[in-house]
């Protein structure tokens, strides 16, 4: 699930960037630079894609031995990227008008193409790298993420721009912005403690399990289920319904990296996060409101 709205979000902000110099373009009459956004889309895409295979092949190959280390690191820095695009989409709500500006300096250049096409390269090769490094932390999280979920993500965020930008449909889009960014700030910081806890693991940070856990809240198994477990395939192993590997544990932990027996500096850089998140997101929308008034 995480990885669905990582996915529709990303793609709608690739949409919504590409729509609104689309929709300008339009307007002052130069649709022939409509090919400059296209190759600038598909090169942005395109390079994103070789990059992801870049990153697989070098995460395979290159961090044996020490895989918690670099799982840690990548959720870590997933984390802070993650975090700071929902606190500068609060900051940055309605400036539609700033790209159009980019956009209509760009078209009065000479290079007008050269311009529109650096426009929308960088824009969408920006989220593509986002998206490489989100994904890829979910998969250390998660241990693998849903294909169906994430196609899923793409195809709804590219519909709901088909249809603000093509059908003229008014979506309240504020609204979702908002819900959504309640939830990727969760994700945030599950992401981080998450990181934490693998950098434990990794003897990064210091870590003993007697002394540094702070509580232990999965259901211990029964006498039934240690036999059954035995017997079986790790995936078919039944756990209680709270324990992380259970069914609202494991959803939990899937979208919030929620972990049943967090270390003192796990917690303490979860919460500190999810606080900081809160706050900074909430006084950006005020102060934004606050400027539209």
């Amino acid at each position: 699930m995480a990885e669905l709205l990582v996915m529709f979000r990303e793609t709608l902000e690739m949409a919504l960037i590409v729509g609104i110099i689309s929709t300008y373009l339009i307007k002052t009459d130069n649709k022939s630079l409509f090919p400059a956004v296209s190759i600038g889309c598909i090169s942005a895409i395109i390079l994103s894609i070789i990059l992801a295979f870049v990153f697989e092949q070098f995460v395979e190959g290159g961090f044996a031995g020490s895989e918690e280390v670099f799982e840690g690191i990548i959720m870590i820095t997933a984390s802070i990227l993650l975090g700071s695009m929902v606190v500068w989409m609060a900051k940055n709500k309605g400036n539609a008008e700033q790209l159009k500006k980019m956009t209509a300096k760009a078209v009065s250049s000479k290079n007008a193409f050269y311009g529109i096409f650096a426009i929308v390269f960088l824009s969408v090769l920006r989220e593509g790298i986002e998206i490489v490094l989100f994904l890829n932390a979910l998969i250390s999280m998660k241990g693998g993420i849903s294909i169906f979920s994430s196609i899923l993500g793409v195809l709804v965020a590219l519909c709901l721009s088909y249809a603000i930008y093509y059908k003229g449909q008014k979506i309240p889009l504020g609204k979702f912005f908002s819900y959504s960014s309640a939830v990727l700030i969760l994700i945030a910081a599950g992401l981080l403690a998450h990181g934490v806890h693998e950098l434990e693991e990794g003897g990064v940070i210091p870590y003993n399990k007697e002394t540094s856990v702070i509580w232990d809240i999965n259901p211990s198994l029964t006498l039934e289920q240690e036999a059954y477990n035995q017997t079986v395939e790790k995936h078919q192993r039944k756990y209680p319904t709270l324990h992380e590997k259970g069914f609202i544990g494991s959803l939990l932990k899937a979208m919030f990296g929620y972990n049943g027996n967090p270390s003192k500096i796990e917690f303490t850089a979860w919460l500190l996060s999810l606080t900081l998140l809160i706050y900074l997101y909430k006084y950006h929308s005020r102060r934004k409101g606050n400027e539209a008034k």
